[in-house]
């Protein structure tokens, strides 16, 4: 009698914990029962976790170009940390007041008037703190090339590629929110010119 009210009991609670399809020791399994709701959480850490920003800043071109320096519009979208030390991004850029430089005696670089233009970039960047991202300040190096159109023809074409390196942080202010100060140096490929870009950036960090 003891032995089949045993096989009985054991029946149930093994029917009670496989119905969820959780076994004992499975991590799903909870004091005999199945716990669906602790099998399926997800935790942050197994999600992606992407940015975007959304900035401005300056290009800063060198004196024997046909345009000034002039201020650049700048939103990315980045995934943070991809990989221990790496994040990528990609970006779009708007350059709504080129100016023109007159050279005297009406110089061969001097563009008709002023212009506007608008770039897209990729970048990678390599944090140097492999934990950064659970720190305030998560400072990094930068590699990255593009593309600028402008409205106008300038001498070398409407169009211009350029690569180059930098530097930047992310800044954490909480709450998923960040500031991002960067500086690049870019060698624009039609002429060789050295171009310097400093920008800063507020930045929104989220799960996919």
């Amino acid at each position: 009698m003891k032995s089949i009210f045993f096989l009985i009991v054991s029946i149930f609670i093994f029917s009670q914990a496989y119905a969820g399809g959780c076994l004992p020791g499975d991590p799903c399994y909870y004091a005999g029962k199945s716990s669906p709701a602790m099998a399926d959480v997800e935790k942050p850490s197994d999600r992606a976790t992407m940015y975007a920003t959304i900035g401005g800043g300056w290009i800063a071109m060198e004196k024997d170009q046909e345009i000034l320096g002039h201020q650049i519009y700048e939103a990315k979208l980045g995934a943070y940390h991809f990989a221990p030390n790496w994040s990528a991004e990609v970006g779009f850029g708007f350059l709504p007041d080129i100016r023109n430089r007159q050279f005297p005696g009406a110089g061969r670089f001097a563009l008709p008037e002023d212009t506007s233009g608008v770039r897209l970039t990729t970048d990678l960047l390599y944090h140097f703190d492999e934990n950064g991202a659970d720190k305030t300040f998560d400072p990094y190096a930068a590699v990255g090339a593009g593309v600028v159109w402008y409205d106008d023809k300038l001498k070398n074409g409407n169009s211009d590629v350029f690569g180059g390196i930098g530097f930047g942080t992310f800044i954490d202010l909480g709450d998923n929110f960040f500031l991002k100060p960067d500086y690049r140096a870019n060698v624009v490929g039609g002429n060789t010119e050295i171009n310097q870009v400093a920008t800063i950036a507020l930045g929104y960090k989220f799960c996919y």
